[in-house]
């Protein structure tokens, strides 16, 4: 059976919860008002609207 690049396997698991600065990634821009916010496993945009930040979120 072929994994997934992206699953956790038990020992990247591990090794992620025991070291998160590994995985730290600082937020940059990535166009205009438009941000990256996260890790290098999970992130999120981040909207810089010059009078408050709003970091959408998607619901199930």
């Amino acid at each position: 059976m072929q994994v997934s690049k992206y699953e956790f396997n038990v020992k990247s698991r591990e090794d992620f919860y025991l070291y998160p600065e590994k995985y730290r990634v600082e937020p940059f821009r990535i166009y205009g008002n438009l941000y990256y916010t996260g890790n290098k496993s999970v992130g999120s945009h981040l909207i810089d609207t010059g009078e408050g930040l709003i970091l959408p979120i998607q619901l199930p």
